[in-house]
Order: C-alpha cells, then sequence, then structure tokens
C-alpha cells in the first residue's frame, strides 16, 4: 500500500514537470527564433539634401476631387477676465462737484483818466456827500474837554464903594451832546475858572490878597463847524454863581446864581477818524446875587485860552 501511494505521487510530479516544460519552451520561442535571411537589418537611409533648396511642394490633388466641405468658425464671446488688482496703485477719489458758471457779462473797470482826474459818467453827488460825512464828519455823539487859563475880572458896579476881586487862573470845561444836523452840534456844557485875585471890598471891609474868586457856568450850548477848515463858532447861555474864599477856605462873600452866557471861536485838528484836538477863545459873562448886600450884584467877565479835545 505504501509502494503504490508512493509510484502515484512519482506519477503526478512527472506529469507537472513535463507540463511546466512545455510552456517554458513556448515563452523562449521569439527569442530562438532565427533572422531573416541577407543578415542583420540595417537602418533605410535618405538621400542628401540641400539647405538651400526650397522644399517639396506638395503633390496636387487628383483630378476631379471634391474639395473638401469649409465649415463656418463658432463665433464665441470674448473672454471678460476682472481687472487685475495693482496693490502700488493711487486710490481713486471722488469728483468734486462743478461750480455754474458765474454771469456772463462783467461790468468793465472804468478807463483811466489822465492828470486831473475827472469824475466817471455817472457820478453821484448824494453817495460821495455820504462817504464823505461818514470819515471826519460832525455827527452822532459828541464830547468836548478843554483846560486852559483865564483873565477874571469880578466886581459890582453899583456899590456905594469899590469892590473888586480879579486876577488870573486856571479853566476847566467841559461839554455833552450830539449832532442834530450835520456839523450842527447841541450839548450841554460846564465851566469852572478859579482865579487867584486880589479882593479889595471897602464896604465890609476887606483887602486881601490871595483870595480864591471861583466862577461856575451851567447851560446849553451850540457848536458850528466849518467843514472845510474844521473852524467853530460857539454860544451857550445857562446860569452862573460865584463866589470868593481866603487861604482857609472860609466863604468871604457868597452869592446866588443868575444868567450868564459865553462865546467862542476855535479850530480843531483830526488826530483819527473820530478824535481832533484844537484851541479855543472863549469870552464869558455872567452875573450873581450878592447874599450880604441888598440890591447889590457881581458882575463877571472873564477871557481864556483853551485847548480842547473832541470826539464825534
Amino acid at each position: 500500500m505504501p509502494g503504490i501511494r508512493r509510484t502515484w505521487y512519482a506519477g503526478i510530479a512527472v506529469a507537472v514537470l513535463a507540463a511546466a516544460g512545455t510552456e517554458g519552451a513556448v515563452r523562449a520561442a521569439p527569442f530562438l527564433t532565427p533572422p531573416p535571411a541577407g543578415g542583420p537589418s540595417t537602418p533605410a537611409t535618405s538621400p542628401p539634401t540641400d539647405a538651400s533648396a526650397p522644399p517639396a511642394p506638395y503633390p496636387p490633388p487628383p483630378q476631379g476631387a471634391a474639395p473638401a466641405p469649409t465649415y463656418p468658425a463658432p463665433a464665441y464671446p470674448a473672454p471678460q477676465y476682472p481687472p487685475a488688482s495693482n496693490p502700488y496703485a493711487y486710490p481713486s477719489y471722488p469728483s468734486y462737484p462743478s461750480y455754474p458758471p458765474g454771469p456772463p457779462n462783467y461790468p468793465a473797470y472804468p478807463p483811466s483818466y489822465p492828470y486831473p482826474y475827472q469824475p466817471p459818467t455817472g457820478w453821484d453827488p448824494a453817495v460821495q456827500e455820504r462817504r464823505r460825512a461818514s470819515f471826519h464828519g460832525h455827527d452822532g455823539f459828541y464830547l468836548n474837554l478843554g483846560a486852559g487859563i483865564v483873565f477874571a475880572r469880578n466886581t459890582i458896579p453899583d456899590a456905594a464903594a469899590k469892590i473888586e476881586a480879579s486876577g488870573t487862573g486856571p479853566m476847566f470845561t467841559a461839554a455833552l451832546g450830539g449832532a442834530v444836523a450835520r456839523n450842527v452840534i447841541l450839548c450841554v456844557r460846564y465851566q469852572f475858572n478859579d482865579a487867584e485875585a486880589h479882593l479889595e471890598d471897602a464896604v465890609r471891609g476887606y483887602d486881601r490878597e490871595s483870595v480864591s474868586a471861583e466862577s461856575h457856568f451851567l447851560g446849553g450850548a451850540l457848536v458850528y463847524y466849518l467843514e472845510d477848515t474844521n473852524v467853530f463858532f460857539a454860544g451857550a447861555l445857562g446860569m452862573t454863581w460865584f463866589d470868593v474864599r481866603d487861604e482857609y477856605d472860609s466863604y468871604l462873600i457868597d452869592t446866588r446864581a443868575r444868567f450868564g452866557g459865553a462865546l467862542d471861536l476855535g479850530k480843531e485838528w483830526w488826530m483819527s477818524s473820530n478824535w481832533g484836538i484844537g484851541a479855543v477863545i472863549r469870552a464869558s459873562y455872567g452875573t450873581a446875587k450878592d447874599l450880604a448886600l441888598a440890591n447889590s450884584a457881581w458882575t463877571n467877565l472873564g477871557l481864556s485860552l483853551l485847548f480842547s479835545a473832541t470826539y464825534n
């Protein structure tokens, strides 16, 4: 039994080996095929060509052959690409709105005139008058301040004996008002002068040196200016009073206010558009009732030179 089994296995092995040898021979057959007669194959060589010679033309189509059909090329839309972004490009700014043009015709400048200058056509005297009045003109608010020196003569003319207190001294004045018309000023004026006088009073027995003879005036004034020269005239009416004091400031003579007035003549020079300074000559007159003597009144006469400053 073991002998039969070994014989069977040996037969199977011989059959397998025989089959493997046959398949290998078939696979190796192509490599074992002999080359064709005539020796080993050599590559075909092309005839020599001349580089300067033109290329051989294509053979013409055969006679009677139908031309090749042509078809129209399809029309494709051109491709649209987004613009390439440039990181170095300047940013775009919004455009500014355009403004409407001006009037079509502007007035032409007046032609130049030879010396002396002649006013152009259309000169309006009223307009020029208003312009002139607004500069170096006497209109609106008025303020006047003045200071100077006065020579005063104060007497009682109808006294039974000589009564007089005359001398020189400082004088001050102030006025406040406004223009009622061009170059016409209406104002309120106050005036004060203090003369160092020699008092001679034979009725009361006074004979004193260096007494103070004070005179006051309060009233209204009217001032008129000449526009071209800035010379002015003024007149004032009001009330005056008078008193005499000694060196101890004690009253020697006292009075009650009565009528008085003054006349001015002056000239001013403009320092700015509203301020002017000048000089004034003033003559003043006043009366005052003496309280100690019955039916006796003082007469006060003054002539003064003042330096004034005016705002108008």
